[in-house]
């Protein structure tokens, strides 16, 4: 036999998921406002992403080379842009799956070995800059995230249908990139 319930109402489970949290909160608030005073830092410094409508994108998969080498920030901000750009790719797996899955693949796992290179890089960098470099770990990490999963949908020999139902409700982690 299971145990009895805890909450049996919804307002019951909404209010212990808020003490939950709360506590949570407690426990981790110096981390969490570091984190916080770090986002506001960076964005207030003068670096602009630039911001790209992904219903209009119509250019090609963006190429990189292999094994991309990092040399410093600036190339780590540019190849993490790049890298980000994945609503093509997307696209192509969710519409013409059968026909692209191969070149997506082949796509997604150049874009992982970039990655790999990037973080590698970051957490090698001694650097006076250590706000930004913990901003682009963090971006890094949502760009491995959202390229892994992409990655798995093509790994599939045939069609996931939770694929197609994610990616017309955009609900996919590389439609949430930007």
């Amino acid at each position: 036999m299971g145990r009895p319930r805890l909450y049996k109402t919804k307002e019951q489970r909404t209010e212990a998921a808020r003490g939950y949290r709360r506590k949570y909160y407690e426990r981790n608030k110096e981390r969490i406002a570091a984190g916080k005073q770090s986002l506001r830092r960076k964005k207030g410094s003068t670096v602009i992403e630039p911001v790209i409508d992904i219903e209009n994108v119509e250019s090609e998969p963006v190429q990189l080379t292999k094994a991309a080498a990092v040399i410093d920030i600036d190339n780590v901000e540019s190849t993490l842009t790049t890298c980000a750009q994945l609503d093509k790719l997307c696209n192509q797996l969710a519409n013409n799956f059968l026909r692209d899955r191969q070149a997506v693949l082949d796509a997604l796992t150049e874009r992982l070995e970039t990655l790999v290179h990037v973080e590698e890089y970051l957490r090698s960098a001694n650097s006076v800059h250590r706000d930004h470099i913990e901003g682009f770990m963090c971006r890094c990490k949502l760009v491995v995230a959202a390229t892994e999963e992409l990655w798995c949908y093509a790994a599939v020999n045939e069609v996931d249908e939770d694929l197609v139902s994610k990616y017309s409700r955009r609900s996919l982690l590389c439609q949430t990139l930007l």
